[in-house]
């Protein structure tokens, strides 16, 4: 099964989005509660001097953790926009693409993950 995602606009639809995620599930609300709880709290330990790519780390750590894929792919995706030389940031979007179902990415991340620890 595939999802899409509807991104609209007061105007109308901009885009549907092919999901990465194999599944869909709905975060109860006392996880909700907890994820904007540890949001907020990531937030206040960073401010704006520091680097965007260590945010983003932890929060797509943290997100990882409690199961959210997609927020966790959203999160590593960006440290690789700036960060693209990083084996590390490959190797874990690999896995998480594999937690997601989709093969295809995760090879394709893991290979660039073994190709920049080689020094390619």
């Amino acid at each position: 099964m595939t999802y899409y995602w509807k991104v609209e606009a007061e105007d109308g639809l901009l885009d549907v989005v092919e999901s990465p995620m194999a599944t869909f599930s709905v975060p109860s609300g006392e996880l909700m509660e907890q994820l904007h709880a540890a949001e907020a709290e990531i937030d206040t330990l960073f401010d704006e001097g520091v680097d965007s790519a260590s945010r983003d780390f932890m929060l797509g750590s943290y997100y990882a953790k409690v199961g959210l894929v997609g927020d966790a792919i959203s999160a590593f995706e960006r440290i690789a926009a700036e960060n693209g030389d990083s084996a590390l940031v490959q190797e874990i979007l690999g896995k998480l693409y594999l937690d997601a179902g989709d093969k295809d990415r995760s090879i394709a991340a893991l290979k660039r993950a073994v190709e920049r620890g080689q020094g390619k």
